[in-house]
């Protein structure tokens, strides 16, 4: 999450203290490839609906981001690193009690297509839709519980049809030069140092 902060709705009383006069919003960026994206999934889009948030989601690089920021892909961690990690996942696995894959055959797979996928779909359907909040469980759920190709245009279509949106017509939008340009501007803005990207496990 890369930031949250309280909004006034026009016409209310101003006060902070009265939490129904005000909306939260947040940018969320995330993208398929970190694990912690999908073991919260679930609650974090529960607190969306519980706190009346606007979500923007902005998806990343998680490999890209790894290499401007002195961060290491998985395959290229210590031993003792990997251990932990496994150990984490593990524990998030009973205390959130999902199906969760550790070590998922397509990872790291490259996910620039189901981000342009999923900025189609958020521009079609809206930033809060229930359909792209859907999506975005669902891609996740593709790479650590279901062991699919994220980097597949076929797996992304049938994703998107799973959440009640129309695949192929999004994977026709997402091979356009203005939502590569808007995916290339998102990995752009993690250049900045205020950006806070996935925790442990990542």
């Amino acid at each position: 999450m890369k930031g949250s902060f309280l909004v006034p709705v026009p016409g209310t009383n101003h006060d902070p203290r009265v939490e129904p006069e005000y909306q939260r919003k947040s940018t969320s960026s995330s993208g398929y490839l970190p694990s912690v994206g999908y073991i919260d999934c679930r609650r974090f889009q529960q607190l969306v609906i519980k706190t009346n948030a606007q979500v923007i989601y902005k998806p990343i690089d998680l490999i890209y981001t790894f290499s401007i920021s002195g961060g290491l892909p998985v395959k290229q961690r210590a031993p003792q690193r990997l251990a932990y990690r496994f150990v984490e996942m593990e524990r998030w696995r009973q205390i959130r009690n999902i199906p969760l894959v550790l070590q998922p055959k397509f990872y790291p797979a490259d996910p620039s297509l189901a981000h342009r996928v999923l900025l189609a779909a958020t521009k079609e359907q809206g930033k809060d839709s229930p359909l792209v909040h859907e999506f975005v469980h669902k891609g996740l759920e593709a790479v650590w519980a279901r062991e699919l190709d994220i980097a597949s245009a076929k797996v992304i279509v049938h994703l998107a049809n799973e959440a009640g949106l129309d695949g192929k017509h999004l994977l026709e939008q997402a091979q356009g030069e203005d939502r590569l340009e808007m995916l290339e501007d998102v990995i752009e803005s993690e250049r900045e140092p205020v950006t806070f990207q996935s925790a442990q496990p990542a």
